[in-house]
């Protein structure tokens, strides 16, 4: 009440001000006027200040201290967001020197639960799939010997020290897998400055799961490998795959700015209106099963309403894979799922899902990274030091040196600003019976699909 009488105060005294200069000799009577009834007001307010203080109590008045102190404390430790920016050197100047950004560190999540308040709801039940894929190095922990006897299998070597990132480039990799990996790692620790804790890990970019269950034990740990699949006889890591951030080679744009087109061309034609088929088109020979899809095109007479299609990778080359744009697919009603040779990249067959479009949000995907590379962290049994030909990633020193569409899809794949919000809660790990159940569900399903196939 002091604050608005005060700011109430003042406008009337320039009020009254203007007045006076234009007025005369009865101005001058309402500004005597006005001042009494002001001071009438006073001390009106500080009767009822004083009759209140009598009526209330000492713990109304430590309530509404406290409110006002946990209301502060939220104020303080709500992470403000900042816009991210990147800089690159001209040509015609000195070359600049890349990675000087300064850290500043995010509230921890401890630091939130200090101040009050209420925890993030959940993440989306996938995110308990962390705790299994970690699983194998509970008893142990990761020794700094169990990473480095990965490195056979790895293209990189990735370490966080004190909230910036490095690499240790061991040799390139299929197109630019590589890059838009650690351009993803970029972005996290960008979003998230200073929440990554200290890790040290290798990353393999190749499709086929390596590190296999049966050859290791607690006794003979395996190596912690991080890559982008794995199947039920593997142990490796999966990671969020490079096309999140974009796949320039095959014109997949950034999984943010691809779910939005394919969201809009969902909306854009309603479903009874849609060619009544089933589409699919890719490469079929990764895949037995993709070889026998092709024999369910139109042939010899028959129908199967079903367009299948074997992309053409010398003549897409040529033309940019202008004719595989994802989103333009959705003129059809259902799509084809088929596995490839290890795994089929972003929702080839689940584009119109809300599970997709709602549950795999860049958001999650972030958060999804942080929690893991978070909990991989805690495994930890030694403090990671730099490699000697380690060298630091920043967004500068990975996106200025590109050009064309590489550069294009780097820049629709930056976030724009650091995160404002506490990350979703880590859901607990899946229980024994839980876990069995899901395994059970899985098999049921794979069978019945056998039996279509031997009716068929």
């Amino acid at each position: 009440m002091g604050s608005a009488l005060r700011i109430w105060w003042r406008g009337e005294e320039a009020n009254c001000g203007a007045a006076g200069r234009t007025g005369g000799g009865a101005v001058g009577l309402i500004q005597s006027s006005t001042k009494g009834v002001v001071f009438f007001f006073l001390v009106l307010l500080v009767l009822v200040a004083v009759i209140s203080r009598r009526w209330m109590d000492d713990s109304t008045f430590s309530k509404i201290s406290s409110w006002r102190e946990q209301a502060l404390r939220l104020h303080s430790h709500h992470p403000q967001p900042k816009p991210v920016t990147l800089t690159c050197p001209n040509h015609t100047t000195t070359p600049m020197h890349f990675c000087r950004r300064r850290i500043t560190p995010s509230p921890s999540p401890s630091a939130a639960s200090a101040s009050g308040t209420e925890p993030p709801p959940f993440c989306p039940d996938y995110f308990r799939w962390i705790h299994e894929d970690l699983r194998p190095w509970n008893p142990t922990g990761i020794t700094r010997k169990m990473v480095e006897s990965a490195r056979q299998f790895a293209a990189f070597r990735l370490l966080v020290i004190g909230g910036r990132v490095y690499v240790d480039q061991y040799h390139r990799v299929f197109q630019t897998r590589d890059l838009f990996t650690l351009w993803g790692f970029v972005q996290l620790a960008t979003r998230y400055p200073g929440r990554l804790p200290d890790l040290d890990l290798m990353f393999n970019c190749e499709d086929m799961p390596t590190v296999k269950a049966d050859d290791y034990n607690t006794s003979h740990p395996p190596p912690p490998l991080f890559r982008y699949c794995k199947d039920d006889s593997t142990v490796d890591i999966v990671f969020p795959d490079w096309s999140f951030w974009g796949w320039p080679e095959i014109n997949i744009k950034p999984w943010e700015v691809l779910r939005e087109e394919m969201k809009e061309a969902n909306e854009r034609m309603e479903w009874e209106k849609r060619k009544p088929y089933a589409f699919w088109k890719g490469n079929p020979t990764v895949s037995g099963r993709r070889k026998d899809l092709m024999r369910c095109n139109s042939s010899s007479g028959h129908d199967w309403n079903a367009r299948v299609y074997a992309q053409d990778w010398v003549k897409e080359t040529e033309n940019g894979f202008e004719e595989s744009n994802l989103a333009e697919q959705c003129i059809y009603r259902y799509k084809i799922f088929v596995e490839g040779r290890a795994w089929s990249v972003q929702a080839m067959g689940k584009e119109g899902s809300s599970f997709i479009l709602e549950e795999v949000k860049m958001e999650f995907v972030y958060q999804y990274m942080l929690h893991l590379l978070t909990e991989y962290a805690k495994l930890l049994r030694y403090e990671p030091t730099l490699p000697e030909n380690a060298t630091e990633l920043c967004l500068e020193s990975v996106a200025c040196g590109e050009e064309g569409r590489v550069r294009e899809f780097l820049m629709e794949a930056m976030v724009k600003w650091t995160s404002d919000s506490e990350p979703c809660t880590l859901p607990p790990p899946y229980s024994p019976g839980a876990l069995e159940q899901l395994r059970s569900r899985k098999a049921d399903a794979i069978k019945q699909v056998q039996e279509w196939e031997q009716e068929a």
